[in-house]
């Protein structure tokens, strides 16, 4: 009889190894199905958004250099138009120039990819690794979809304030706030070059969905589909 319990019990023990192994089994599956969706997103909203930073940073120095050089040349003149014109150019040119290194720096999904392909290389544990990454790119994507209204509106408002003021000393009556003809019109001119780059942003910001929320939003909608 006691030889009959413990073989009841050996086999008991042996199917609770074989029940262990298999959910271990099906837990790793599933890890590296999530690592699997993780690099095939990751891989493919990183190379747009780097391939777009690139892009821009290309565009905004040529912009930035296509309108310096005319300010330059249109500020020495002995046109007082075409100097207030060149001043314009100088400071939009300026600001452009300004902020072309800032596309330099690589996004954050492209971090985050970085930081997948490195846990990968170390072979971290696929859930570990899969729970990390899928945390990063959550929380990523929440960051920017809380901050995108707040720094697209006030790019926005700040943009069209300078732009405003700026027509307005432009197209008015010398002696606002006491100032000269020349003075109130170098003022205006440059205002308006440094409002038209932060409406533009501000526009693209608020309307635009940032690729960390479109990572996410993709990687959710294939995981739920599954």
């Amino acid at each position: 009889m006691s030889r009959l319990i413990k073989i009841t019990n050996a086999i008991g023990v042996l199917c609770a190894c074989l029940a262990a192994c298999g959910q271990a089994r099906a837990d790793d599956s599933d890890a590296t199905d999530r690592l699997v969706r993780l690099e095939r997103v990751l891989g493919s909203f990183a190379s747009d958004a780097r391939k777009a930073r690139l892009s821009a940073a290309l565009a905004q120095g040529t912009v930035s250099t296509a309108t310096l050089v005319p300010g330059v040349l249109l500020d020495r003149r002995n046109d007082s138009d075409l100097q207030l014109l060149g001043v314009g150019f100088i400071v939009a040119g300026s600001i452009q120039l300004a902020m072309t290194p800032l596309f330099l720096i690589p996004s954050p999904l492209e971090r985050i990819r970085t930081r997948l392909l490195e846990g990968i290389a170390s072979s971290e544990s696929s859930a570990a690794l899969a729970d990390r990454i899928e945390a990063d790119l959550r929380e990523a994507a929440k960051h920017k979809s809380a901050t995108r209204p707040y720094s697209g509106g006030t790019s926005l408002l700040l943009g069209a304030a300078s732009f405003a003021t700026g027509m307005t000393f432009l197209f008015t009556q010398p002696g606002v706030a006491g100032m000269g003809s020349r003075t109130q019109h170098i003022w205006g001119a440059a205002l308006v070059g440094v409002g038209a780059p932060f409406v533009q942003m501000g526009i693209r910001s608020l309307l635009q969905r940032s690729a960390e929320e479109a990572a996410w939003s993709s990687y959710h909608a294939e995981s739920a589909g599954r």
